[in-house]
């Protein structure tokens, strides 16, 4: 998990695209959304925090196959930090 704290009104636009674009479950506090990066999806779990921090729990790199889907966790907290900063810097699609 890794967190990046963003001012005031960038978090507040941000946290609006959450709610109107990223999918959501019920009673769940984080947002799902997905990415594309070199032709590579990702999926980030994001949750906004207290003081303007945005949080990416979990983040999955999916392989489409002839025979299904491949999801790999990515663990790197440097690579998730620089996911999260893409998705801040070109919103939520």
């Amino acid at each position: 998990m890794v967190f990046t704290q963003l001012p005031q009104e960038k978090y507040k636009h941000f946290t609006q695209q959450l709610i109107k674009k990223a999918h959501q479950e019920p009673l769940n506090a984080s947002f799902d959304t997905t990415m594309i990066i070199n032709n590579t999806e990702y999926i980030l779990k994001v949750q906004p925090g207290k003081k303007h921090r945005i949080y990416v729990l979990q983040a999955l790199m999916v392989e489409r196959q002839e025979c299904g889907h491949i999801h790999t966790l990515i663990l790197n907290n440097g690579f998730l930090l620089a996911l999260l900063r893409i998705l801040i810097s070109q919103g939520i699609r």
